[in-house]
């Protein structure tokens, strides 16, 4: 029997509806859900989007507009909002408090006083790493989103740590910092009392992986159009490590240069190949083609291992991979021991137990991950509405 995940979760109630707002560096896409927990199932409504070919603040917020107006009834929808590494960065970080007097049993005052630390302490700590990697002044960077995700007294994890005796109280907390200006315009658009999670794209996608793969380390690169973007993953939680040059559009443009076709044509063509119907002469030269098509990746795999040296990697890419560019014959280029794995939102729902509809929906994972994340947030407990409050006096 599947285990039914969504009827153990109070937050994700029957009739609930969810609208997934993705502001990506080439797109804004929004996705609306319904819950119905009871049979276990995800509805997946029909997503609008809006391509743009650059990140401009002024124009990633006009396609922010432009969509949320169109979105009919928004005001029905709890709101998760999944944002671009170059507009958030989402920091898991592990804190360890100590206490003066350990005979007094922790007490809801204690606790509140010491995510209020703990919060001020990893927003101190990462607010200049977050700048860098958004390329803003340390001033400019707002923390919009704040969860406690585990609680731990003297090393020992609990659910509530109220009334209990401990000399250190340690917390895993997860903050989401954006740009002070970019935060502002969006407060404009998106009702913020309908927000219930908002946080770094890329960081949601390798937490839903995480939850359904053996591997407690790992990177994991998303392909985007024209970029890719890696996280690494370990016990602690995820990280942004950067983006590479190169995407999905690179590898249409060389298959379409060689053959002097359109894009579309390429793509044909390299699904053609896929499913092996190309005589053997063709697709013994066509695979040439196609190792010099994916260059990019193998470059991209490679400085992404470079910066954490784990033997498993899970891509994430709209587009048909061949067999042979995730072979032993160039992953081993790499490492002998190196694991490359597609990945994509079926498999993160099959995992989970979980049935999408409609049936045979395409379902991209930069769209379902975020929803995945919400599951096992723990937005609505306690100590998170806490950490939020504390993290709404850190923007003023």
């Amino acid at each position: 029997m599947k285990q039914n995940f969504l009827t153990q979760l109070p937050w994700m109630r029957r009739g609930k509806k969810y609208l997934v707002i993705e502001i990506m560096r080439e797109y804004t896409r929004c996705t609306p859900y319904r819950i119905h927990s009871a049979e276990n199932k995800i509805v997946c409504g029909t997503p609008v989007m809006r391509s743009y070919s650059d990140a401009r603040t002024s124009t990633v917020i006009d396609a922010v507009s432009e969509l949320c107006r169109n979105v009919n009834k928004m005001g029905e929808y709890e709101i998760i909002v999944s944002l671009d590494p170059m507009f958030a960065t989402t920091i898991h970080a592990p804190v360890v408090l100590a206490r003066e007097d350990s005979s007094i049993p922790v007490d809801v005052s204690d606790l509140d006083n010491r995510i209020g630390q703990g919060i001020w302490k990893v927003f101190d700590r990462e607010r200049s790493r977050a700048a860098l990697k958004m390329s803003v002044n340390d001033l400019e960077v707002l923390p919009t989103d704040v969860r406690i995700k585990e609680v731990r007294l003297d090393g020992h994890k609990v659910i509530n740590p109220v009334g209990f005796h401990a000399q250190e109280i340690g917390m895993h907390v997860s903050q989401t910092f954006m740009p002070r200006l970019f935060a502002a315009e969006l407060r404009h658009i998106i009702p913020g009392n309908a927000v219930r999670l908002m946080g770094e794209n890329a960081v949601m996608e390798a937490e839903a992986i995480r939850r359904v793969v053996a591997p407690s380390s790992f990177l994991f690169l998303r392909v985007l159009d024209r970029n890719t973007i890696t996280t690494f993953t370990n016990e602690h939680g995820t990280v942004s490590v950067g983006s590479f040059p190169w995407g999905k559009n690179d590898v249409v443009r060389t298959i379409g240069e060689v053959f002097s076709v359109s894009g579309s044509v390429a793509e044909e063509i390299l699904h053609r190949y896929n499913t092996n119907r190309m005589s053997k002469p063709v697709a013994l030269r066509f695979s040439k083609v196609v190792e010099m098509a994916f260059a990019g990746l193998f470059e991209a795999m490679r400085a992404a291992y470079l910066t954490h040296s784990v033997p498993n990697i899970y891509l994430s890419i709209n587009l048909a991979v061949p067999d042979i560019i995730l072979s032993r014959k160039f992953t081993e280029l790499i490492n002998p021991r190196l694991s490359v794995t597609l990945i994509d939102a079926h498999h993160v729902a099959q995992k989970l137990g979980l049935t999408i509809e409609p049936l045979g929906h395409r379902l991209d994972l930069g769209t379902f991950a975020p929803l995945v994340d919400f599951y096992f947030s723990h937005s609505d407990d306690t100590m998170s509405r806490i950490a939020r409050r504390h993290a709404r006096w850190l923007v003023h």
